[in-house]
């Protein structure tokens, strides 16, 4: 399953904290804690068969070393 609830648009909180596990959720390129519209990641903002469907084919996961610094 693919979700961006937790993702953000450049300069704006992302939707929906989904773990509340320290440390887990950053700002892109950077070391603060992202910042989201529900922090407490709300029943109500758990909505199903809302958005938009996608047929995927073929995906190709790779992993790059974080940066030291």
């Amino acid at each position: 399953m693919l979700t961006l609830l937790d993702a953000e648009l450049a300069g704006r909180p992302a939707l929906v904290r989904l773990s509340s596990a320290d440390g887990f959720y950053v700002e892109p390129g950077g070391t603060a804690p992202q910042a989201f519209v529900d922090e407490t990641s709300a029943a109500a903002s758990r909505l199903f068969g809302q958005g938009a469907g996608m047929r995927v084919t073929r995906v190709q996961v790779t992993d790059v070393p974080a940066e030291e610094g």
